[in-house]
C-alpha cells in the first residue's frame, strides 16, 4: 500500500546529555530569556501546555513584533491546520518549555511520499524559542521528496562544547532511530541547516565533525568563526533587513571562505527580514535544492 507524505513526532532514546534551558514563567506570563509574553486573560491559569502553538505565537508576535509577523505566523498556522501531512501533530512546546533533564529525545520527521534510497536527508536545528510546526511546514513546500528530520532543543541552546556533543549524540541516537523504527534509511551524511540561534551549534558541530554532513546550510543566522576544509559546501541565507544578523557581515564571510577553498555561497533576499524560512519559504526550498545538487540524476 502506498505511503501518504506525513509529519511526526517521535520520541527516541539517546545517551546523550539532555539538560535542556526551559521557561522561566509566571502567574499569565510566558517568558523565554529577555522575552515575556503577557497572555489573553481568558488563558491565564491554563498553562502553557495547553494553549494552542499558533496562539502562542501570534500573541508574541503582536507584543514585540507588530503586524507583519503576526500576519506570517497567522499565515503559517492556517496552512498548518489545513495541510493532511500535520493530521494528529502535537506542539513540540512542552518539551522545549519545561526544560531540565530529559530522558529520551523529540523530534519532527517529515516522511515523503515515496521513500527511495539514496533520497536526500535534511537535519534543521530549529532556532530560539523551541521547535515549532513551522519548521517542517516551511521547508516541505519545495523538499517534498526528501527526509526532513527537526530534532527538538530547549528554548535555546549554551554555547559551549558539552552542549555541542550533545545535541551531536542526540542528532545519532534520533537517525538511527528513524532507521530502525520508521522503516526509513536516512541517507548519511545528511545535510545540516541550522535557523537563527540554532546557529551558534550549527556551525560548531560543522565545524568539530565535518565528515558527519555532506554540507551546512546557514538560514537567518551567522557563519562567524565556523571552520571547515577546502570543497566543504556552505550555503548562507539571508534578508536584507534583518536586523540581528547584517547581510554585509555573511556576504564577507562567504568571500572569506570562498578564498580559503571553501565551496560558499551567499543569497540575500531584497526587503526581507528574519523570519525569511516562513516568508520566503519556496525561495528558500528551490535555493537549497539547487545548491545541494537534490534534483541532479544519481549517478548509474
Amino acid at each position: 500500500m502506498a505511503q501518504t507524505a506525513k509529519v511526526v513526532g517521535i520520541r527516541f532514546p539517546t545517551g546523550a546529555r539532555m539538560d535542556l534551558q526551559g521557561l522561566d514563567g509566571g502567574v499569565g506570563a510566558v517568558r523565554v530569556g529577555r522575552m515575556r509574553v503577557t497572555l489573553p486573560p481568558r488563558l491565564v491559569g491554563l498553562g502553557v501546555r495547553i494553549v494552542p502553538e499558533g496562539l502562542f505565537l501570534r500573541t508574541a508576535a503582536d507584543q514585540l513584533a507588530g503586524p507583519d509577523l503576526k500576519g506570517l505566523f497567522a499565515t503559517a498556522y492556517r496552512g498548518i491546520g489545513r495541510a493532511r501531512e500535520f493530521k494528529g501533530v502535537s506542539s513540540a512546546l512542552p518539551f522545549c518549555l519545561s526544560g531540565g533533564t530529559k530522558d529520551s529525545g523529540h523530534a519532527f520527521v517529515y516522511r515523503p511520499e515515496a521513500v527511495r534510497p539514496g533520497m536526500p536527508t535534511v537535519v534543521c536545528l530549529h532556532g530560539y524559542g523551541g521547535n515549532f510546526l513551522f519548521y517542517p511546514w516551511s521547508l516541505m513546500t519545495e523538499l517534498r521528496d526528501c527526509l526532513l528530520v527537526f530534532p527538538s532543543w530547549g528554548v535555546t541552546y549554551r554555547n559551549d562544547p558539552g552542549e555541542v556533543e550533545a545535541v551531536y549524540d542526540a542528532m545519532h541516537d534520533c537517525l538511527s532511530h528513524i532507521r530502525d523504527h520508521l522503516d526509513i534509511t536516512p541517507t548519511m551524511p545528511p545535510w545540516l541547516l541550522a535557523v537563527s540561534a540554532g546557529g551558534q551549534i550549527g556551525r560548531a558541530l560543522v565545524s568539530r565533525h565535518p565528515s558527519s554532513y555532506a554540507g551546512y546550510i546557514s538560514l537567518s543566522t551567522s557563519l562567524n568563526d565556523i571552520r571547515v576544509p577546502a570543497g566543504y559546501r556552505v550555503l548562507s541565507l539571508h534578508g536584507s533587513e534583518d536586523p540581528g544578523f547584517p547581510c554585509e557581515a555573511e556576504v564577507a564571510r562567504c568571500q572569506t571562505l570562498r578564498g580559503q577553498g571553501v565551496q560558499a555561497e551567499c543569497r540575500v533576499w531584497k526587503g526581507a527580514g528574519h523570519w525569511l524560512l516562513i516568508s520566503h519559504r519556496h525561495e528558500i526550498g528551490q535555493t537549497i535544492r539547487a545548491f545541494a545538487g537534490f534534483d541532479a540524476r544519481p549517478p548509474s
